[in-house]
């Protein structure tokens, strides 16, 4: 999971600061309890004890940072919150042992059992990963019509509150783009049947060439791009490069500018998002967003077209719901006095870079 490469960008308890020394410990502590978390996280019970044992409560002063101390505790509710429905038992843990500490640190709802074994079941990462290892394509297509099939089965009424559109709307949109690009694969193949030494074999029953399975696997989400990418193996020929562009004029941006901002104050600000957004730890990148909107620049948007602008969110699902989704408030009617202080912060450094 991407909670594992996130590890160094660990947010520190307010108020707090460390030595390099220090910090390097933090990191050390973290690389140790988040591969012990996840092998547990599927049984409340075994991560209740691992949690019991190794985190809760404090402890007389150490000379060194350990797994119990306050700076810990908010390291590792901020690396874990990306994944907030995956890591669900933990966080309620947590949830409660911050509140216990009165730790200022913002915190999420409970989350409810139904939405952990949701989100452990529809890891997308995880559905990716087995769709690509299946070469066979009509296989790899039921098995991705059976998981949208049992995505479909889940009823909304056993979630807690908000969780059904927070959890569930951005596994939805990704088993979209999966189906859709399964499918276009699918079509891509049987359309380019006479191109292939004995085809119905190597193309559509697995036992790919080896190049071709790689060109074939790495469209697996960019349905797009399909027909510029025929097994190059193949008599087909390859589409012709088209001039070189920058990656900020290759696509369309899918933010929304108000009328206020001209053409060249556009491209100042996307540039400045694709500089910063994406490259921060924790909430950072989005009080960017906040800062923009309350300058009247841009509306803020909603998750797909945060993905579409910058991918580096895709995994971000529940961060970016709780602080800027249509249920987020801490970021937008409900910002504490630390988040109001980022925010104007973000705002100043935008004016500056604007100029």
């Amino acid at each position: 999971m991407r909670v594992h490469d996130n590890i160094e960008n660990y947010d520190l308890l307010p108020g707090v600061s460390l030595n390099e020394a220090e910090e390097e410990r933090v990191y050390e502590l973290l690389s140790k309890v988040v591969p012990d978390l996840t092998s547990r996280c599927a049984s409340k019970m075994r991560t209740r004890l691992y949690f019991n044992k190794n985190i809760k409560g404090r402890q007389s002063p150490a000379k060194e940072i350990t797994t119990h101390d306050d700076v810990f505790v908010a390291a590792l509710y901020s690396v874990l919150i990306d994944a907030r429905f995956y890591f669900g038992y933990i966080l309620n843990l947590l949830r409660k042992e911050i509140l216990e500490r009165a730790l200022p640190i913002d915190l999420f709802d409970p989350i409810s059992d139904i939405a952990v074994h949701t989100a452990q079941a529809f890891d997308m990462e995880e559905i990716r990963k087995k769709a690509r290892s299946i070469s066979n394509l009509y296989q790899r297509m039921v098995y991705v019509e059976d998981r949208v099939a049992d995505f479909c089965a889940l009823n909304e009424d056993d979630f807690e509150g908000d969780e059904f559109d927070e959890l569930m709307r951005p596994i939805k949109e990704q088993l979209s783009r999966l189906h859709k690009a399964t499918q276009q694969m699918l079509k891509y193949a049987e359309d380019h049947l006479a191109d292939y030494e004995d085809p119905i074999d190597k193309l559509l029953f697995g036992d790919i060439k080896p190049v071709a399975a790689r060109k074939i696997a790495d469209t697996l989400e960019k349905p797009d791009n399909l027909e510029s990418v025929p097994n190059p193996e193949s008599k087909i020929p390859k589409a012709k490069p088209s001039k070189s562009k920058t990656k900020l004029e290759q696509k369309k941006c899918a933010l929304e500018f108000s009328g206020k901002t001209t053409p060249k104050i556009r491209r100042k600000l996307l540039r400045f998002f694709h500089e910063h957004i994406g490259k921060k730890p924790g909430v950072k990148e989005l009080e960017y967003l906040a800062a923009a909107s309350d300058l009247g620049m841009i509306l803020i948007p909603d998750f797909p077209s945060m993905c579409q602008e910058f991918p580096e969110y895709a995994d971000k699902d529940n961060t970016f719901s709780y602080y800027l989704g249509s249920s987020g408030k801490l970021l937008k009617d409900n910002r504490s006095q630390k988040h109001k202080m980022a925010v104007t912060a973000c705002a100043n450094e935008l004016k500056e870079a604007l100029k």
